[in-house]
């Protein structure tokens, strides 16, 4: 139990660096792969440290091929394994479709989805051979509903749930699953620009009145890499209620 190599993306703030924090806690080996944030990164590995907790970090751009195969190689030689893979790294752009530019719409497909891609190839070669491996992708609601002034988001978290449920199938049988979680609303630094007003309505949508916590998310995030007899699942942990119709 206290033995597992977790992999995680954008470790370096909000959600990720939470996922971090929770899952060093329990005791696992976290890496994760962070792009320009160095002052963050050696901050959480200094703390993890003073705290008796295993915790790494890898520079790298997650959506560059030859850099992300660099990281993975380096975990494997360093920890013989990699049990789980959080795919969290992520950017939205807030914009209308009829406005956004090319560049910034190839930036977050890459960023959210590119990514995915190129961290699932490398790791789960590693997975596949052990015969044990579990994968969970962060995606969003907004790739189920899409959202206006988000398009490119909302294409890209979709994308994210669709390569899921594909893996889930190639992967099942090699004993690898492949997840996604939907965290719901979070205050982060990608949502600190959100007004008063839209949160008030974020707040009433919710049928608890409440926001989402980092906290939680990453509690249930550890609690799925353990089970062995879930995937291709899309698990929304955001309490509002659709229109199916």
């Amino acid at each position: 139990m206290k033995e597992r190599v977790i992999l995680i993306s954008g470790g370096t703030r909000g959600l990720g660096r939470k996922i971090v924090e929770y899952f060093s806690v329990q005791g696992d080996k976290v890496c994760f792969i962070y792009k320009d944030s160095s002052v963050l990164a050696k901050e959480i590995c200094h703390i993890a440290e003073k705290e008796s907790r295993q915790v790494a970090a890898f520079q790298g751009n997650v959506t560059d091929a030859k850099q992300l195969k660099k990281i993975v190689r380096e975990v494997l030689l360093n920890y013989g394994k990699i049990d789980v893979l959080i795919n969290n790294a992520g950017v939205a752009k807030e914009t209308l479709f009829v406005k956004i530019n090319a560049d910034d719409w190839d930036e977050v497909v890459r960023c959210n989805l590119k990514s995915v891609y190129l961290l699932c190839k490398e790791v789960s070669k590693a997975m596949i051979k052990k015969k044990k491996g579990h994968i969970v992708n962060i995606s969003s609601i907004v790739g189920l509903e899409g959202r206006k002034t988000l398009s490119s988001y909302a294409a890209s978290k979709a994308g994210v749930i669709a390569l899921t449920k594909s893996l889930a199938k190639e992967f099942g049988g090699y004993n690898v699953k492949v997840n996604t979680v939907l965290p719901g609303f979070l205050m982060t630094n990608m949502t600190k620009n959100v007004s008063k007003e839209e949160l008030k309505n974020i707040k009433k949508n919710n049928v608890l009145n409440r926001l989402n916590e980092p906290e939680e998310i990453a509690k249930f995030l550890y609690n799925l890499s353990y089970m062995d007899n879930v995937s291709g699942q899309i698990f929304n942990l955001d309490s509002r209620i659709y229109k199916t119709f």
